[in-house]
Formats: structure tokens, sequence, C-alpha cells
């Protein structure tokens, strides 16, 4: 039966000289956006030699499962540190923070994109990226909980199953096995342990394939002994020895001592130890092979004397967890200005306990977020300390105020929501690449299958209709003086306004493809051609729709045949629109003596849509149901369904600036699924 317990461990630290994928992908380097991507975990099952997660002692294998189940990518694409070496003490240590949303799982990898600063200490490093030369990344992870296989004669293989990255470092010289050893110095998270102690226990097969490896070099000398002369051997006497050289064994000796002096200089240097530290590890005869542990000891010690919130990861519930936290102040912000509901929450079961944040001010809320002395606010010294320390790359304040306000974004964002949503079609894109549109009338009907038939293929005729996606945005500058003034209006009208000005401009995209983008044939969508356009203009009345009617009725599919359709909805601009809803009231309609519209017209459904204002002011537009025949497409980035707000960290005490993207495109789709009038 599994074991549980939990246990208290550091963040775990692996390199490119644990798994063999993780490295800088050289090709991806984009220049001009200062990117560049890499590979920061494959899952490779590694061999360690020291304290085990569990506080026993020897050799032990570590693998990581690499699901989205497994890995939690909260942090990292909250724009994670990138670091020098690990070192997260200094602002001038960080190389700049993962691409927020970019961290994904993909073919058993982990892979993120990097954006490098642009200080002119991380310029040198930013060459040497280019170069290739510096490419080996390291990646700071915490784990949460692992399952453990023990099998006797064997090394027992600890798998996380729950872990979560927390920074990414580029490094010279990776941290070899024993570089996780933890020290009671560093910040500390619950992890629990289950553990598998049945008699043959069965265990993954890649850890298998490790296990006859040996775990650290052998540290022998070979001697060429003269063998026994058979006058000894029958003697039982012992076999003649060569003689001792000693100045060989000395000079060897000496040797060893200035290597080992060398490397451990080498590595203190790489990873900001002082002189004086590396001194010490020399004097107290620390090898060469255990100086790693110690070096990340002492960076430990560093790391407990500088709060660093965004590296640190709790199991279950805590009040202080910094995900508690922020979602209860994003929920006090938000609550100001849009209705929050008071559903639980993943991370937060207590439903009530964010409205105690309401009466708080951004200031409090930094202090409280970075653990900072209440009495700093009251003086300006102290509120300056506090600015700072908000504005601190690895502060939670800055992500407190992205998920506030993607909380106002969207509230405001569904209020403006366009009338693209009703008459097109939803087709999200997984990436930036042309996709593909595929309509009704591009499918063949089915075929009678023979007795031993073979199914016949079709392919997609040449020249389909394609949808690409293009990315919007604007950005907002919180700065100091806004932040000690309390302005958090400021903030929150920045989001309130570019929800709706985001909403409107999808709207107007969408409206323009209609009007203005050509098809796959070189023409636009509305074309005498596609026969869905009328000849002359007129206003809408029933003689108008039956022609409009008949038009879409009669659109032929790619078998030549009509296909049937009927219009579900009626879309115009302002000057219409009254006259259009008169049109098709009941009631007025009963006063016709003639030219009474039939049932099917009746059912049509009136649209304002201020985009004909600009674009056709007197015009009119039958759309069928997109589910029965789509005419336009639009679409987001798969799994962002609308615009966001995240940090874009400036690396600066004077601001944090937050950004507001979309990832939107919209493009014609059939011409058979819409009718056109551009009016008198």
């Amino acid at each position: 039966m599994p074991k549980r317990k939990t246990f208290d461990l550091p963040m775990q630290l692996r390199g490119a000289g644990d798994d063999a994928r993780l490295a800088l992908v050289i090709e991806s380097v984009d220049e001009a956006a200062r990117t560049v991507d890499v590979v920061w975990t494959t899952g490779a099952y590694v061999k360690r030699y020291d304290d085990m997660p569990d506080g026993e002692y020897g050799g032990w294998i570590e693998g990581l499962a690499v699901s989205e189940e497994a890995i939690d990518l909260t942090f990292l694409n909250d724009g994670a540190p990138v670091l020098k070496s690990h070192r997260a003490y200094d602002l001038i240590h960080q190389m700049g923070v993962v691409v927020a949303g970019s961290a994904r799982i993909e073919d058993g990898k982990g892979i993120a994109t990097l954006l490098i600063s642009e200080r002119e200490d991380v310029e040198p490093h930013w060459r040497d990226i280019k170069a290739g030369i510096l490419r080996n990344i390291s990646v700071g992870y915490n784990v949460t909980e692992y399952q453990v296989t023990r099998s006797e004669g064997k090394l027992p293989v600890f798998l996380a199953t729950r872990w979560m990255p927390m920074e990414l470092s580029f490094v010279t010289i990776p941290f070899d096995n024993g570089a996780h050893t933890r020290s009671k110095q560093e910040h500390l998270s619950p992890c629990d342990i289950i553990s598998n102690q049945e008699k043959g226990a069965d265990m993954p097969d890649k850890a298998k394939e490790i296990q006859g490896q040996d775990l650290a070099p052998k540290k022998t000398e070979t001697r060429n002994a003269p063998a026994a002369t058979p006058a000894a051997t029958e003697n039982g006497g012992a076999a003649p020895q060569p003689p001792v050289n000693e100045a060989a064994i000395a000079e060897r000796a000496v040797q060893a001592e200035r290597t080992r002096a060398a490397t451990i200089r080498t590595l203190c240097g790489q990873h900001g130890v002082d002189d004086t530290r590396a001194n010490e590890l020399i004097d107290k005869g620390v090898s060469a092979e255990d100086a790693p542990a110690r070096i990340l000891d002492i960076l430990a010690e560093r790391s407990a004397e500088t709060l660093i919130n965004g590296q640190r990861v709790d199991v279950g519930f805590s009040h202080d967890d910094p995900r508690v936290m922020r979602e209860r102040m994003a929920k006090a912000i938000a609550s100001r200005h849009v209705s929050i509901s008071d559903e639980p929450s993943a991370i937060d079961p207590d439903v009530k306990a964010w409205q105690k944040y309401r009466g708080m001010n951004l200031l409090g809320m930094a202090v409280e977020l970075n653990g900072l002395d209440v009495r700093s606010l009251m003086s300006q010294p102290g509120k300056a300390s506090v600015v700072r320390a908000a504005f601190h790359s690895t502060s939670d304040f800055p992500h407190l105020l992205t998920e506030a306000g993607n909380r106002i974004l969207m509230e405001a964002y569904r209020a403006h929501e366009g009338t693209f949503r009703i008459v097109g079609h939803n087709q999200n894109m997984s990436d930036f690449r042309s996709t593909s549109l595929i309509s009704f009338g591009d499918i063949p009907e089915l075929e009678e299958l023979k007795e031993n038939g073979e199914y016949k293929d079709f392919t997609l005729s040449e020249g389909k209709e394609t949808i690409k996606l293009k990315t919007y945005g604007r950005e907002f500058k919180l700065t100091r003086q806004m932040l000690i003034n309390d302005d958090l209006g400021a903030f929150v009208n920045f989001q309130n306004a570019m929800a709706a000005r985001a909403a409107r401009y999808e709207n107007k995209l969408f409206w323009t493809a209609v009007f203005e983008s050509k098809m796959s044939d070189g023409k636009i969508l509305y074309h005498v051609d596609h026969k869905n356009k009328a000849a002359s203009g007129a206003a809408p009345s029933v003689t108008t729709l039956d022609a409009g009617f008949t038009a879409m009725s009669m659109q032929k599919n790619s078998d030549k045949e009509s296909i049937g359709i009927d219009p579900t909805y009626i879309v115009c601009g302002s000057s219409l629109i009254l006259s259009v809803e008169r049109l098709l009231d009941p009631i007025l309609r009963a006063d016709l003596s003639k030219d009474v519209l039939t049932k099917s017209q009746a059912r049509l459904q009136a649209l304002k849509e201020p985009m004909f204002d600009t674009l056709s002011a007197n015009g009119w537009a039958l759309f069928a149901d997109p589910s029965m025949m789509p005419s336009v497409a639009y679409g987001w980035l798969e799994g962002q369904e609308g615009p966001e707000t995240f940090v874009h960290q400036g690396w600066s005490e004077d601001y944090v600036a937050y950004r507001v993207r979309d990832d939107f495109a919209a493009a014609p789709m059939d011409a058979k699924g819409t009718y056109y009038n551009a009016g008198a």
C-alpha cells in the first residue's frame, strides 16, 4: 500500500548536464524582438548522490513527469525571471523574462520564449546568445509531489508528478548532479512523497536504463604491478612490490590541489561568490565535486536575506500564499468597478476573505505583498522604498495588477461584444500561420460504397480561403508618482477604455474584411460574379427581400446543386434600422394591403451595425445562420478569446508597463452564405 508523507523541500536545480535537451534553440533567435526559444525540460531521468527528498542519504534517481497535468506553468507564464546562473538577489543579475503565455508542453518537452533585456550590461550576453556561444539553460523548480519506487537491489526512483518551474538561468558550466543539495537557509515548500516499497515494484523504463551507470567518475589510480614470481606464489609469500616514487606522488598531489583550488575559484566567480568565501571553501578542504553544493548553500544564505515572494510554492491552502493574496486583492480592486462573484476559486476557498482588502490603497497592498514594515508608509522615504519593492522584477505587485486588470478588462469587454459574433463563424487558431477555411461548398457529397469497395478520397479545390492572425495592442505605464498618489482610477480607466476599444476594433476588422478583403479568386466577398450582390441598390422592402432570399436559396454547391439556404439575419446601419424594424414588425405588417412578407422573411432578425455607417451608410446585408452556411470567419489565438493585459517589466524604478494585447483575425469564407444590397 503506497504511503504518503510530507517534507519541506527547497527549490531544485537542473541544468544541461542533467538533461541533454536543456538548451537554447539558436535558430529561433529574433534579433528585432530580442526573443529566443529554449527547451527547459525533457523530463530526463538523472542520477543523484546526496540527501534524498525524504531525508535519506545515498544514490537515487530523479525523473520529471512532463505533461500539462504534472507541470504548473503559472509562474513561467506570469513572466518568470531569466537570470544569470540562478542569481536572484540583485536586479543586475536579471537578463530578461519569460514571455508571458509562451511556456508550453510540446512533444514531451517544456518550451518557452525568453525576452532579453536591452540594458547595456546585458548586451554582451545577447551577442553571445545570437552567436551560439551562450546556450546552456538551467531551470529552478519546486516539487510538490514525488512518486517514489523502491525495489530491492535497485536505486530508489523519485518521479516528480507535481512540480512548478520558478525561473530559468543562462549558465556557462551547468550544475552537476549534486548541485541540488539543500541548505537549511533555503526557502522551503511542502512536498508530498508517495512511496511504493512493495517487493519487486516496477519502475519506469527510462529509470531502468540508467540504473547500472556509475553515479560519479571513479577516482582510482592504476598501477603497473609486476606479476608474482612462481617462487613467491608457491611459498605463499607476498609478491615483490615496485619501489615507491615519492617525488611523483608529491607532484600529483600538488597538481591535484592546484586543480581543486582553480575549479572552486572558477565556480565561485561564475556564481557571484566573492574571493573571501572562495578561500574559505579551499581552506576547509572542500573537494571540487562538493563545491557546487557548498556554493548553493552560500547563495541560499543570501536569498534568505532578500525576500523573493515570487519563488515560493505552497501545497494546499495558506493565507500568506502569494497566489491567494494576489487573487483576493485583485478581486477587491476589481469589485470597486465591476461585479465580482463570491464563488470559491481553486486556490482560495474563502469566498469573503477578499473583501477585507476593499478599503486598502495600492501602497498598502504593496507593503503586504512584499512583506514590508507597515510603518514604512508613514514617511516619504519609506514610501519610496515601498515603490522600489513594488516595481522590483520579483515582486508580486505587478502580477496583482495584472490579475485585477484582466478582471476589469474582460467584464468591460463583454459589455461591448459586436455583431460579428452573431453572423460570423468562430475559427480559433493554434498559431500565427495561415489556416485553411473549409466551408460547406468545398465538400463533395457521399458516395455509395460497393461490396469490398474502397473509399474515395478528395482534395479541396485550389485557392481555398485562408485566415491568419495578427497582433494588436497598446501600453499603459503605472508610474511611481501614480502609485504614491494611489491613482488607481487611471489604471482602471485604462482597462475600461481599452476593453471597449478592443471590442470595437475587432468588430471593425470583421466588417472591413466583409467589404474590402479579397477572396482566393481575387474578388471581394460581395461581387456580381459571386451572385450575392443586387444589380441595383434599393431600400429594404418585400420586393428587395424577395430578391435576396431567392439569390441565396439558388446558390449552388460544388456539385452544381442549389443549396436552398434562407437568411436568418438582416444587418444595416443607423439610418436604416428603424425602417427595417417597422418592415418586420407583425403589427405594422398586418396593415399592408399587398406585398406581405412571407413567414421566412418575417422571421428575419434585425441587427444594427455602426460600421455600416462608415462602410455602406445606405446598404444592408442578409446572412445565413453561420452554423448552416458560414460566410465570414473570425478568431483568436486558441485559449485566449479576446484581449488580455499583462506586465511588461521595464527594468526601471520609475514605472511598470501594462500592455493590452489582442491576437485576432477575420476573413471572407464563402460567398454563398450572404447577400448585399447597396441601398437607395
